[in-house]
């Protein structure tokens, strides 16, 4: 498992913290924390690719990734 440090700039409230944090959770993401403030993602997962393509689904397309 590798974990990511995620900037997503759509991320603006509370609103979009819940619709991402359902998403995660339906493609089995446990291990993650949305900062809404400065519009990041922490996520430890086995596969990113699966993150970052449920993301772009739900129009929170990530800008930058890095290996955290």
């Amino acid at each position: 498992m590798a974990r990511y440090k995620v900037y997503i700039p759509a991320i603006h409230c509370n609103h979009c913290k819940m619709r991402i944090t359902e998403a995660l959770k339906e493609i089995g993401e446990k291990k993650f924390e949305i900062d809404v403030e400065k519009k990041l993602l922490f996520i430890e997962t086995a596969n990113f690719d699966k993150v970052k393509e449920k993301l772009e689904e739900i129009d929170y397309p990530p800008e930058r990734v890095e290996e955290a």
